[in-house]
């Protein structure tokens, strides 16, 4: 079903989905929108399978390929949250095997598990004993006991090299630290929770056929398919029906997969990756900004296959493209996501009249304005949205907020500059607060809520 505010959209959306499949060599392309909580629109053009002719549709499987390391990201956080593991752990330290590869750099301790999701670890972007000509794809234990022949080839943390080997051991170390199966970890703690029963490891039944492109002919050939024994950086199967379930959490969450804030670490940026800032590389996601859009999201490709995924969460929308061939799916769903966008900011639904909460009795004595004698720092200490407020002059939203602690007129600073310092306040002998010391920072009190001018 077409949500109402896509619903004059939709031919729009259906004519570049056939318009991509008619300019590129990938016979079907399925294509989602994910808002609300669902899969709001989707769209199937070509053919699953041209010797039967089977059309694509929502729940056709596809190799979504490397999108499967959004998923190994994810596992990799719970692990992490559970206390079994740190980000900032050294790879070695769970995967003992690899003190003996090469790092010409400095310490093997110096890759960590951080800089393998953010692509920065400087290791090859494929395992020593892997040959493609010869049609060998070794296995993670393999690649393990073949630990002597692996290489750090850009030193750790300098520059942004994709690894399908980091990810292949980041499998490992989820099988270790889980004491399961990384297929039976993710499918347990990720796919089942989420209800994305479309989607494994294993072919599925009815999977669209993977094709190549043909160097000298327009009918494309029956790929050989991905012949990788590893799970953790491209193995996953799924459809566009259950990439929309992805999306959907992504965008909203679901604090039993994963706390919010984790998730939201996971999305965010954490280096900029070119010299435009127009993309960025986050723990596992990256980012492409298209002016004043960010699209978080991830592409896969694979013999036979490509896709992509891109969510914008401000906007509460995601877009899901598969494709049965090799075919720039980045371009026609980031070029989706740009005409989604523009529809959901039209069409914004208009929301029921709220009452402003009261203030609460013992937060009206912070609340004022507040200057740094000698200097032009200046700020007010507002009651906004369910939280205390610092609201520095000349500073844009979001603006920092005040968490309680236990001693009396003591809080910590959440956002901004000052993000996990103190904010203490000071009261005179009758009680009166008169300055604050933010940051270490001393801020006179210049201006009482219910005074002159309020």
């Amino acid at each position: 079903m077409v949500r109402g505010w896509l619903a004059e959209l939709a031919p729009r959306l259906e004519v570049d989905v056939a318009a991509f499949v008619s300019d590129h060599p990938a016979p079907g392309v399925a294509a989602g929108v994910a808002a609300d909580g669902e899969l709001a629109w989707w769209f199937g053009h070509g053919f699953a399978d041209i010797e039967t002719g089977t059309r694509p549709d929502e729940h056709t499987p596809f190799r979504v390929a490397s999108i499967t390391k959004t998923f190994t990201a994810t596992a990799m956080a719970q692990l992490r949250d559970a206390g079994a593991l740190s980000f900032d752990d050294p790879l070695v330290e769970h995967l003992p095997e690899l003190a003996k590869a090469a790092d010409p750099f400095g310490p093997i301790e110096d890759v960590t598990i951080r800089l393998v999701l953010m692509h920065r670890s400087g290791l090859t972007a494929e395992p020593p004993l892997q040959d493609w000509a010869a049609g060998h794809f070794p296995s993670v234990q393999e690649t393990l006991a073949a630990a002597d022949l692996l290489e750090v080839v850009v030193p750790p943390g300098s520059a942004v090299k994709y690894s399908n080997l980091g990810f292949q051991l980041l499998g490992e170390v989820v099988a270790r630290a889980a004491g399961v199966p990384f297929r039976a970890c993710v499918t347990e703690r990720i796919l089942a929770p989420l209800g994305m029963r479309e989607s494994g490891f294993e072919t599925p039944e009815g999977a669209a056929t993977g094709y190549d492109r043909s160097p000298f002919a327009d009918a494309p050939e029956t790929s050989d398919g991905r012949a990788k024994p590893t799970d953790a950086e491209g193995g996953l199967w799924s459809t566009v029906a259950d990439m929309a379930r992805w999306l959907c959490f992504q965008v909203e969450g679901d604090p039993g997969v994963l706390a919010t804030g984790t998730l939201r670490e996971l999305h965010r940026p954490a280096v900029v990756t070119d010299d435009a800032w127009t993309s960025a590389q986050g723990l596992g996601w990256y980012h492409d900004r298209r002016g004043e859009r960010v699209y978080v999201g991830h592409s896969g490709g694979t013999p036979g296959f490509s896709g992509r995924l891109a969510f914008a969460r401000p906007d509460g929308v995601g877009v899901v493209v598969l494709a049965n061939g090799s075919a720039p799916a980045t371009d026609l769903a980031l070029g989706l996501a740009d005409r989604v966008v523009d529809a959901r900011r039209a069409h914004r639904a208009t929301e029921p009249p709220t009452l402003p909460e009261p203030v609460p009795e013992g937060v009206r004595d912070y609340l004022g304005r507040y200057v740094w004698p000698g200097f032009d720092e200046a700020l007010r200490v507002e009651w906004r949205a369910g939280a205390l407020t610092l609201v520095w002059t000349g500073g844009a939203p979001p603006h920092p907020t005040l968490e309680a602690t236990e001693a009396p007129d003591a809080f910590v600073i959440r956002g901004g500059r000052e993000t996990g310092e103190r904010c203490r306040f000071v009261r005179d002998e009758r009680g009166s607060v008169t300055r604050a010391d933010v940051a270490g920072h001393p801020l006179a009190r210049l201006h009482v809520l219910g005074g002159p001018g309020d």
